[in-house]
């Protein structure tokens, strides 16, 4: 799971914490999306239910899927 920063990293980790349907473990896997070794590690299902999570909140945009459909690629996105 990789994703392409296309906006300000800063105000995009920010609106994220700000979003009201957000959790710490959002945020936390957002970082770590962005390449950064966020403490607490997450676990590989809690990535994908927060990059999940991003994604119906308009924070991530899906631009590849892997052929065998477990690697996702993103771009990072503002709500």
């Amino acid at each position: 799971m990789t994703a392409t920063i296309t906006v300000d990293r800063v105000a995009w980790l920010d609106a994220i914490a700000r979003h009201p349907k957000t959790l710490d473990v959002h945020v936390v896997a957002a970082r770590k999306l962005l390449g950064d070794d966020p403490s607490p590690a997450l676990t590989d299902d809690e990535m994908d239910e927060a990059a999940f999570w991003l994604q119906l909140l308009g924070f991530l945009k899906v631009v590849d899927i892997s052929a065998d459909g477990f690697t996702y690629t993103y771009k990072c996105a503002m709500s």
